[in-house]
Order: structure tokens, then sequence, then C-alpha cells
């Protein structure tokens, strides 16, 4: 009897420690990844844009392709590019001239740089030779995989806190307009304060497609670069 005693004892002892050291097990496994993602963040090269900018004093110029200076958007001269520091060239020596107020749509078979093409212009990816003109600063992008951060629809939409000011409320109407998301807003509990989750997680591909445009529609920039952002979309919508 007394050695049965002595074993619950034992047994009583040891399990509570060990219920939670598997317990605690999952959050070291959730810690060392994170990490792990942070060390290879740090060690990444530094970015550099090598992007040129196209100031007002030689806006009366005018390009190699033979267009004013006043009027281009993005010039591109004689560019090569790589998608990736160890990958083969995607892009050799293109040239071409972008001019503001125009719709430019860039089609291609899978593989041919479209991508590649849209990081160089955001100074995203440096080129091997030729050189990028822009005469924006600043522009809007909206990539082929819908980024969102977590938070409300609305918060998505206009950016994170304190980013541009107030709300403005005109002008995020019209861009729930023309982004379709009106129908879509109605139908969520809370309307557009309603939580995406982590990466849109409570959206349909759809959903998360548009809701990922909107952003680019709503910060209002004079150039906006759009990555294939109709291939989630059914035929419908």
């Amino acid at each position: 009897m007394s050695l049965i005693f002595t074993s619950v004892s034992i047994i009583g002892i040891v399990s509570a420690p060990a219920t939670t050291l598997l317990g605690v097990l999952p959050h070291i496994a959730t810690v060392i990844a994170a990490f792990n993602r942070i060390k290879k963040y740090l060690v990444c090269p530094d970015r550099e844009d090598r992007r040129e900018f196209l100031k007002r004093r030689y806006a009366g110029g005018i390009s190699e392709a033979g267009e004013s200076l006043g009027r281009v958007a993005i010039n591109i001269a004689d560019m090569t590019i790589c998608p990736a520091p160890t990958a083969d060239p995607v892009l050799k020596d293109i040239s071409a001239v972008l001019k503001k107020g125009k719709l430019v749509v860039i089609s291609g078979a899978v593989g041919t740089g479209k991508t590649t093409l849209c990081r160089a212009l955001l100074g995203d990816l440096v080129s091997d030779s030729g050189v990028i003109q822009t005469a924006y600063g600043s522009m809007a992008y909206c990539s082929q995989t819908a980024w969102l951060i977590k938070g409300t629809v609305q918060g998505a939409i206009r950016g994170p806190p304190g980013g541009d000011g107030a709300l403005d409320e005109e002008w995020y109407r019209r861009v729930v307009h023309v982004c379709d998301l009106e129908e879509d807003l109605s139908q969520m509990p809370q309307g557009d304060q309603t939580v995406v989750g982590s990466r849109g997680i409570t959206l349909s591909g759809g959903q998360r497609q548009r809701v990922a445009l909107a952003p680019a529609v709503y910060a209002c920039r004079s150039l906006v670069v759009l990555d294939d952002v109709l291939s989630a979309l059914d035929a419908t919508t």
C-alpha cells in the first residue's frame, strides 16, 4: 500500500511540470520561427533605389526616344534586370517611354517578366544595366497577391492610423463604389468596421483582391502600378 501511495505522489509531482512543458513547446516553436524570420530579414542586403527622378529643370529636355521630358511619367532606357540576385536576366535591353495621363497595359505569357518590370518601376529591384527615370517619387501599387494588414476593412483601405490624416468621406465612398465593395460591405456584420483578420482570412479571394486594390485608388497618386489585379475576380465582377 505504501508503494502505491508513493507512486501516486511521484506521478502527481511530475505530471504538473510535464503538462506545463508540453503546453509551452508550441509557443517556443513560434518564437524560434519568428526569430528566424527576423534574422532572414536583417541579413538581407540593403535595398538600393537607383532610379533617376526627372526634376522640373529637366522638363524641357528630350528623352532618347525623342519625347519631351515634360510629358514623360517613366522613361526606361536599355534596361536589363534579373528577378533575383542569383537568377538570369528576364528583361534584356528594353526601352520604353510611358507618358503622363495614359493607360499602359503590359501583357505576356507567365514568366516573361511582367512582375519584375513592375517591381523595377517601384525601385524594388536594381537593374543590371540601363536606367529608369520617373517623374514621380511616390506612386500607388497593388500586387498580384493581395496584401492586407490585420484590422478593419476601412483601415485596410485608408491605410494605417496617422498615415495621411483624417478620412476623406466623399473620396472614400467613391473608392468603395469603383472597387465594387458596396454589396460586400452591406453583407458584412459590421460593414466597413468588420475585422478582416490576418492577411484577410475572413474574406473570399475576390474580396481580398478588391480590398487590396482599394488602397491604391484611395491613395490618389499621379502614377498607379497594378500587377494582375483582376486574376482573382469572377467573370461577373
